[in-house]
């Protein structure tokens, strides 16, 4: 094995992620852009990434040792496309995609619940380690429950200008803030919305978990653009819980168009830098081998 390739997708922040009885969890999706990371083996250890994120170095270190490997012998290069700091997945990227590619290194498939479990000890995680939707304890990396996916989606990111950072979040307890209502109804409304197929339930668990979420991260005319979001079509806007990120979920294409432009002229989209479009895809590594 001369060169092991992992890609790995972000995500656009949560579907839903609150207090669901006996604690906290989040449900995430995976997006079509990725972070790639290339493993060889080298006479000496090298870690090269194109943005800043010391977890990598712990995720490799990890995965080392538990498969009993030597990183000093290892070349790595992190490569990825996913903003940093927004709250979509990029440093669980990272350490989905080193976990991996160590885990190939060691001849050993790559088991999602031993993913999440590792990436949950290095930080909290998003669940894109996983294919399906699943409710994730994303604070201990265990799967809680597994949904549905709906399929052929896409979403509109809107994305401001700042950034988080996650650790310095939850150190200032901005989440204990959100206890209330505890437990919440957004996890009821995405069972219903997985059991019934129904758009229209998706978009309530998800404006639920968003507005509840306002008191840690205020997104800005969240209030104005959902209710453009029901008069256009879309079938709702996720927020990124630890992040300054919005998703606007869509199926049909002259809704997200009709959408933007009341938005624009109304000038809700001022406080988003940024708007692109993205793919709803499965979650997982993709692992090539050479």
């Amino acid at each position: 094995m001369k060169k092991v390739t992992v890609k790995v997708p972000g995500s656009c922040g949560e579907i839903i992620q609150g207090f669901y009885g006996l604690g906290e969890a989040l449900v995430s999706y995976a997006i079509d852009c990725y972070s790639t990371v290339t493993l060889t083996p080298s006479s000496h250890y090298h870690l090269s990434i194109n943005h800043h994120n010391e977890k990598a170095m712990v995720a490799l270190r990890k995965a080392c040792a538990f498969f009993d490997l030597d990183y000093n012998n290892l070349n790595v290069e992190i490569d990825s496309d996913i903003p940093v700091g927004k709250g979509m997945a990029s440093s669980t990227a990272d350490i989905v995609g080193v976990l991996s590619a160590v885990s190939v290194y060691a001849g050993r498939e790559p088991d999602p619940v031993w993913l999440g479990t590792l990436a949950a000890q290095i930080e909290p995680t998003d669940n894109i380690m996983f294919k399906d939707w699943v409710l994730f304890d994303h604070l201990n990396g265990r799967v809680l429950e597994g949904f549905s996916q709906f399929e052929c989606l896409k979403v509109l990111v809107l994305e401001m200008d700042e950034t988080i950072d996650t650790k310095a979040l939850r150190k200032k307890g901005a989440f204990c803030k959100s206890k209330k209502p505890n437990p919440s109804n957004a996890l009821n409304l995405l069972r219903m919305a997985s059991e019934e197929r129904s758009y229209d339930k998706l978009g309530e668990a998800m404006k639920t978990s968003a507005f509840e979420n306002q008191v840690v991260l205020e997104k800005p005319h969240l209030a104005e653009l959902t209710q453009i979001a029901k008069e256009t079509g879309v079938i709702g806007i996720n927020a990124a819980h630890s992040g300054t990120v919005l998703g606007v979920v869509y199926k049909d294409e002259s809704s997200i168009r009709a959408f933007q432009a009341r938005a624009k002229a109304l000038g809700y989209l001022k406080p988003y830098i940024k708007t692109y479009i993205h793919n709803i895809i499965e979650g997982g590594p993709r692992i090539t081998v050479e």
